[in-house]
């Protein structure tokens, strides 16, 4: 009942906004709602420095709200201008979503572009904008719920739609093509030329960095792999190993406990800067489908991704446009019929409601991951650092 009396306010602040709302505007600004996590702003750095430029030149004003990450990801260490980004955060909070609505609730702009979703298109709807174009694919948009779909169809004046399976960097290209007409080559970022970061010293320099967690909850291994590709990792090769990750919990101090000698924790102890240098200076980042190996590829750092079947393609595996930074990307060696769940959440559920019950109703699994094995996992980083990566 608490959930569903929370739906009901989201789509009545929902409605008042597309009732009241402005259509018409004097200004050519535009608002960026950023309603993504960390690795796709790495994956967005050169749209949003394209933006910044194209927009001085033409004196207009860009504004852009974003993750509390994301936003110190551009200012502190791409040192982008502050002034570019609202103090407002988005998250999944309805709060926030409000918070956002009272501070713009009397600023006009000419455009608003954003990602599908409820908090986007909640906080969209209350802005006064001429146009508000959304970003999605036609199987996203059919797996949304009846109600999201129908306001959402009221709340934008345009949706630029792309298949399912194209990847991030191919849909931001596809988006400012059809609203700002600019074309930029669909590329890895590439951040090591841009960065100065200062290494971490450590009695023995060759390291491997794991991060064992994600933004998204069910994308996880099971630890106890982790701690056997480790130990595998460090007889192969003599790498110390380095854990990071944002938020400690119960989970990593499990994992931790009595660790030998050549494992180090980082988890939750570092700042943003120092993450990146543990990255920078790794011989190989191994991690689950996470935005440390976007950053990593955009460092030019070896990397493996340990990845299930529920979005196809969005974001790995990376197409091999140059030699630098393509992460490994290592599956499970079987076929599961509900494959692209997390792009189409409705129709998995009704085409195949026992994967989607096991999968979904314990946050902590997710077969198409827990499927991969340690040996194989080995294996595979053993060819790919032979070809150097």
């Amino acid at each position: 009942m608490k959930a569903v009396l929370s739906k009901l306010r989201k789509y009545m602040i929902l409605t008042q906004g597309i009732l009241r709302s402005k259509k018409c505007v004097d200004n050519n600004d535009t608002l960026i709602i950023f309603n993504a996590a960390f690795g796709d702003a790495v994956l967005f750095q050169d749209h949003l420095k394209y933006l910044v430029e194209l927009y001085e030149r033409e004196n207009r004003n860009l504004c852009m709200i974003a993750r509390r990450s994301v936003r110190s990801f551009y200012t502190e260490i791409l040192n982008f201008d502050e002034r570019y980004f609202n103090p407002c955060v988005y998250t999944e909070h309805y709060s926030d979503w409000v918070e956002i609505i009272r501070v713009f609730k009397n600023v006009e702009f000419k455009n608003v572009y954003a990602k599908d979703g409820l908090g986007s298109c909640v906080i969209v709807a209350n802005i006064n904008a001429e146009k508000k174009i959304r970003l999605s694919s036609q199987e996203e948009l059919k797996g949304r719920e009846i109600m999201h779909k129908f306001f959402s169809n009221l709340c934008f004046t345009k949706t630029i739609t792309v298949p399912m399976k194209t990847w991030e960097l191919e849909r931001h290209k596809r988006f400012f093509e059809e609203t700002e007409g600019i074309t930029l080559q669909t590329t890895i970022p590439d951040m090591k030329s841009k960065l100065t970061l200062e290494k971490i010293k450590f009695n023995n320099p060759s390291y491997a960095v794991i991060c064992v967690d994600s933004s998204v909850p069910y994308r996880r291994w099971k630890l106890e792999c982790w701690r056997e590709l480790a130990q595998k990792l460090h007889d192969k090769y003599s790498f110390d190993i380095c854990y990071v990750g944002e938020k400690r919990n119960e989970d990593f101090d499990v994992l931790l406990l009595n660790c030998e000698p050549y494992v180090h924790d980082y988890v939750g102890r570092t700042t943003l800067r120092q993450w990146f240098s543990l990255i920078r200076y790794s011989a190989i980042v191994l991690s689950v489908d996470s935005g440390i190996i976007h950053v990593a590829a955009s460092l030019g750092v070896p990397s493996a991704c340990l990845r299930g079947f529920y979005e196809l393609d969005k974001y790995f595996p990376y197409r091999s446009l140059d030699s630098r930074g393509v992460p490994l990307c290592i599956t499970a060696k079987r076929a599961y019929s509900c494959q692209g769940c997390l792009q189409r959440r409705r129709v998995m559920k009704e085409k195949n409601k026992a994967c989607y019950d096991a999968c979904f109703s314990r946050s902590d699994i997710m077969f198409c991951l827990f499927d991969i094995e340690t040996e194989d996992v080995f294996r595979q980083i053993e060819g790919y650092l032979k070809l150097g990566g």
